[in-house]
C-alpha cells in the first residue's frame, strides 16, 4: 500500500521490475556475479523462478 506503480506500454508494472532488480543487486553483492542464482533471487522475492 502506498507504492505507486506505472504500467508500461507493454503492460508490465515497473514496481515489479524494481523489486527484482533490488533483490538481484543484493544477491550479486553478497555472492558475486558468478555465484548468484535465479533461485536465490526468486526466493528473496517470494516467487517461483519461472
Amino acid at each position: 500500500m502506498g507504492e505507486r506503480s506505472i504500467i508500461t506500454t507493454d503492460g508490465r508494472r515497473t514496481d515489479t521490475r524494481d523489486h527484482i532488480r533490488a533483490a538481484a543487486m543484493e544477491v550479486f553483492s553478497e555472492r558475486g556475479w558468478a555465484g548468484a542464482t535465479l533461485r536465490e533471487i526468486a526466493d528473496r522475492l517470494g516467487i517461483t523462478r519461472s
